[in-house]
């Protein structure tokens, strides 16, 4: 079993900054990710939404400006070309993040991460250990567990199930956090 000071499940943006600063701290950190490196808006939301809205506003604008009598380039959007653009773009983000932590000493351990123990997750047979831990999966983990271990189940509740039970949270710091029993027997929280 390696084991390391800061363990984080998740290289979304805050498994990505996290690591890093606690790295540059002088930590030993792992980061388990499964998919690819930026999480949901580097991958499938903030970043391809906002290549291709401003492709479209960019068509929007030269159609006007044809309209408009101003001759601003003949063509249309090459809807192909504009996808691999946007797709070698997002693969350039994902390089970085992996050079930034290949340069601050992060360790990125690439599979699903599946806790053991409260300190101990597992990825495939390989077993990884964190004197702290950090979930940062983001807001829909994936839930392959039905039983909440007994370390779990006490800390593991989010404002957002106490919010659905008419009670306020006393803190913003359980929004990240997911009460796994709501979630037995589902395969994804929703």
């Amino acid at each position: 079993m390696e084991h390391y000071d800061f363990l984080i499940l998740g290289a979304g943006s805050g498994g990505i900054a996290s690591g890093n600063r606690a790295a540059a701290l002088g930590a030993r950190v792992a980061v388990i990710e499964m998919a690819r490196l930026g999480g949901t808006c580097v991958n499938l939301g903030c970043v391809p939404k906002k290549i291709m809205w401003n492709a479209a506003q960019f068509e929007e604008r030269l159609t006007e400006a044809r309209a408009g009598h101003l001759h601003a380039g003949e063509g249309a959007c090459d809807f192909g070309a504009l996808v691999t653009a946007r797709e070698r773009y997002i693969a350039g983000l994902n390089a970085r993040y992996r050079e930034k932590f290949a340069s601050t000493g992060v360790t990125l351990i690439e599979g699903m991460g599946v806790f053991v123990d409260e300190h101990t997750l597992a990825v495939g047979t390989r077993r990884f250990s964190g004197e702290h831990v950090l979930i940062a999966t983001g807001a829909r983990p994936v839930i392959q567990i039905c039983r909440v271990p007994h370390w779990a189940s006490p800390r593991m509740d989010s404002s957002h199930s106490r919010a659905s039970h008419g009670a306020q949270p006393s803190s913003a710091a359980g929004t990240s956090r997911w009460n796994l029993r709501a979630y037995c027997g589902r395969s994804e929280a929703r």
